[in-house]
């Protein structure tokens, strides 16, 4: 039972340090980031071509940072 709650504690401490990592990967090239929101026509669209650039943590926001991507896009694009 212990070695069970151990890994399901593991398993979630490893998603936080992969929502962590993409999000240290977008601040570390905020820039690209914004002009790629910015110049997208929606949120699907934007969310596609973030998620298809080659960052340099890999697939990490792909992986443990959608959600997070969703809301940054989403509300980066219904303004004006």
């Amino acid at each position: 039972m212990l070695g069970a709650a151990a890994a399901v504690l593991l398993g979630k401490a490893r998603d936080r340090g992969h929502v962590l990592v993409g999000l240290a990967t977008a601040v570390a090239n905020i820039d690209e980031v914004i002009h790629i929101i910015r110049s997208s026509a929606d949120p699907g669209e934007a969310r596609d071509r973030l998620m298809a650039k080659d960052w340099p943590a890999g697939d990490m926001i792909a992986r443990a940072a959608h959600f997070r991507l969703n809301l940054i896009v989403r509300s980066s694009t219904e303004c004006c």
